[in-house]
């Protein structure tokens, strides 16, 4: 076996997040490829055909872009990105911060994710679809592809005020929460999280904020709500609303109009729901779950009733233990059109 190179690292491209097309003609990926010159890793976002006539074109040219996400027709293709993904903004530090960090930042001085929405059949650059100060960290479109529904932090005037000091001053910090920091997101706070629905038809209105559908919970910052509007017009989310939310890595499932109106919990406080996925034919939402009190055990995927919210049921799916044996954030389980299989895959 020849000696590999120490600069073949960087002819390495590794393939991220995969979203196949509702048509299945076509293949939106994220790739992350490594610039030896600026000695960095850059993830863009590349569609391809299925059927291997062309090369990925390459949609994005700056770092950052991450949940490709199909709209329902084919046409529209949605992602997260923190910056212009076509490199147009300035260029400079829009903060004015220089090149030092503050340790308690925990890179909140960073630009926020957004989603940008990529018209495929007029052609052209994306444009922007939301301007969060605190972002976004997840969205999904509606059934006809008209609406998003996004998930974002909305801290009232006192929490923007405590933000904006602990950002531009570096603290001090203050926290009444029993899990204050988080590995991989920092010191916590009591900003609530929310969902919003955007309309792509009207890009001048504000998101509207579906009031009940709030979130919560020890590791939201790093599992999220998780939106996903469903083909009966609901959109399920999970959250923790429990007396001590801090206190468990329970999740659960819950639905909501997004007409607003309350938030209806599906599942029974002890299991730690995620990736939610409507059965196409709205009756069911699948979840890959966890046991809270065996972290080490593996995921596995359930399907809770979503027209039975009084028994809060969730009926475990049989899969083998190896297609489900990481843990929740890296599985899910699509469904196959027939509304009776689904496909589990591993990230």
């Amino acid at each position: 076996m020849s000696e590999l190179p120490l600069d073949a690292y960087y002819d390495l491209t590794q393939i991220g997040e995969v979203a196949v097309s509702p048509t299945g003609d076509r293949v939106a990926f994220t790739a992350t490829e490594y610039d030896q010159a600026a000695d960095e890793a850059v993830a863009s976002l590349f569609v391809v055909p299925t059927d291997g006539s062309r090369e990925p074109h390459r949609l994005t040219s700056t770092s950052g872009a991450s949940a490709p996400t199909w709209g329902p027709d084919g046409d529209r293709l949605a992602f997260e990105d923190e910056e212009d993904p076509f490199g147009n903004g300035d260029e400079e530090d829009p903060f004015g911060n220089g090149d030092e960090e503050d340790p308690l930042s925990n890179g909140d001085e960073e630009p926020k994710p957004q989603v940008w929405l990529f018209d495929l059949a007029l052609g052209g650059d994306a444009r922007q679809v939301t301007e969060r100060d605190e972002g976004v960290a997840g969205f999904d479109f509606s059934p006809d592809g008209d609406r998003l529904v996004i998930e974002s932090r909305d801290p009232t005037d006192e929490e923007s005020e405590y933000l904006d000091q602990v950002r531009e001053e570096g603290g001090p910090i203050e926290t009444t929460r029993l899990q204050h920091k988080v590995n991989g997101a920092g010191w916590t706070d009591d900003v609530t999280r929310y969902l919003f629905v955007v309309d792509l038809d009207d890009p001048e209105s504000d998101p509207r904020r579906l009031d009940d559908a709030h979130g919560g919970g020890a590791f939201e910052d790093l599992a999220g709500m998780a939106p996903a509007w469903g083909p009966d017009g609901r959109i399920a989310f999970t959250a923790c609303r429990l007396d001590r939310p801090d206190d468990t890595t329970v999740r659960d499932l819950y639905v909501v109009s997004p007409e607003d109106g309350d938030a209806e919990r599906l599942t029974g406080g002890d299991l730690t729901h995620g990736a939610p996925s409507w059965r196409p034919d709205g009756e069911g939402v699948a979840t890959v779950a966890s046991d809270p009190d065996d972290p080490p055990a593996p995921a596995e995927v359930f399907l809770v009733d979503a027209n039975d919210g009084d028994d809060r049921s969730a009926t475990r799916v049989p899969t083998r233990p190896s297609s489900a044996s990481s843990r929740r954030r890296g599985v899910t389980a699509p469904w196959r059109p027939s509304a009776s299989t689904m496909t589990v895959r591993r990230r």
